[in-house]
Parts: C-alpha cells; structure tokens; sequence
C-alpha cells in the first residue's frame, strides 16, 4: 500500500515537532489498521492531505483517503483531527474508525452499495440519518472487542453537537436517533439496506410527529 502525504507549506511551517510526530503518527496507523482489517492487500494507494485552519492557528489533518482497490473502486473519506492537541489514543481511535467504513464496504455480508448511496445523498435528512446508524454501528463494534475507539457517550454528545447547526427537519431526525440510540448501538449485525431502511423509519417519524423535542415543550 502507497501512502501520499502532501502537506501545504503554510500548515508544515506552523506545525512544531509534536505536531509533525502525530501526523506521522496518523499514518503509521492507517497502515497498522489497514493490515489488521485485511484492506491492505486491497489498496493501491492511499492519499493524505495535511491543511489547516489558520485563522485559529490549527493544523487540521485531514486525512482525505482515496482508496483504490484490485476492482478499479475507489472510496474517500475524511478524519479530522487536531495535531496540536490530540493524543495519540485519540488519532487511534479516528483511524479505527474510518478504516472500518472500507472494511464494511468491501464485506460482501454488508451489501454496501455505491450507487444507491450516492442517489440517496440528496436526501438530506436520509443521508444524515444513514451517516450517524453507520457510525453507532461502527462504533459499538470496536468496543465490544475492547480496541481503542469512539466510546459510547462521546459518540451521542458528537451527534447532538451536529443538531446546533442544522435545519429543524435534520435536529428531529438527530433527536430521533438520540431516542433510539441504546437499541441502535446494542445492534450486533446489520447490512447497508437495512441501514437504509431505519433511515427512512426516521425519517417518517419525523414527518408524523410534532416538531417539538420533549425537552423544548411548554408545560
């Protein structure tokens, strides 16, 4: 497996060495991760871009990953990280994370298919729906085999942090999954249709219900 680091020299000159180690750092675990959920063998090449936000004085990594593997397929994905302030155990638990979408859509058993989900992308509270029943499932995955990964609270306060700037469809649609979110971590097995077809169940709860969250109520 190729892997490309590019790096704008704006954000390489303001990085300091710790900065610079985690970058290395993220990329010696792609490859570690890669190996370890059978994908290496798989990619030809994998890109990482390394830009930054300087109007807050942060490098950003952005680990814009194009996978292509042996079937001409290439897949993209981003994992943002801070690398002045994140720790290590935390670019671990990103990298475990990413790399798990390739490892699910190259599994047969999950049905991933690119077409349909990129039909569905201009659904927005479909494809918001799909995105955040994806990650639970990731997520749940990993800690159930005690790896280093995304715990189960952080990943419900990262998902109600996206309501703040949303339309107030997609902040039901979050307020939804919110309500459903121990069922949906529980969830040992699941396939990219069946993902599919939550989302929609989500999305007609929140056609049929009020539009007001339980804890915006007036008494």
């Amino acid at each position: 497996m190729e892997i490309i680091k590019q790096t704008y020299c704006a954000v390489l000159n303001s990085l300091n060495q710790n900065a610079k180690d985690n970058f290395d750092y993220f990329c010696s675990e792609i490859q570690r991760v890669a190996n370890e959920y059978g994908i290496a063998n798989k990619v030809t090449k994998l890109e990482l871009i390394c830009k930054g936000n300087l109007y807050r004085n942060i490098a950003i990594s952005s680990g814009r990953v194009n996978i292509k593997n042996n079937n001409d397929k290439t897949y993209n994905f981003w994992a943002s990280c801070s690398l002045f302030v994140t720790r290590k155990e935390r670019i671990t638990a990103i990298v475990q994370h990413e790399l798990m979408h390739i490892k699910d859509m190259e599994d047969k058993e999950f049905k991933f298919d690119k077409e349909l989900w990129d039909g569905l992308l201009e659904d927005k509270i479909i494809a918001t729906s799909i995105r955040h029943i994806w990650d639970i499932y990731i997520d749940s995955r990993i800690a159930r085999t005690s790896k280093i990964g995304i715990s189960k609270q952080d990943r419900l306060d990262g998902i109600l942090r996206l309501a703040l700037n949303k339309n107030f469809q997609l902040r039901h649609c979050i307020w939804e999954i919110e309500d459903d979110f121990d069922y949906l971590w529980n969830i040992e097995k699941i396939d990219f249709p069946t993902i599919i077809d939550k989302a929609k169940e989500l999305k007609e709860k929140v056609a049929n219900k009020g539009m007001a969250h339980p804890s915006e109520e007036t008494l």
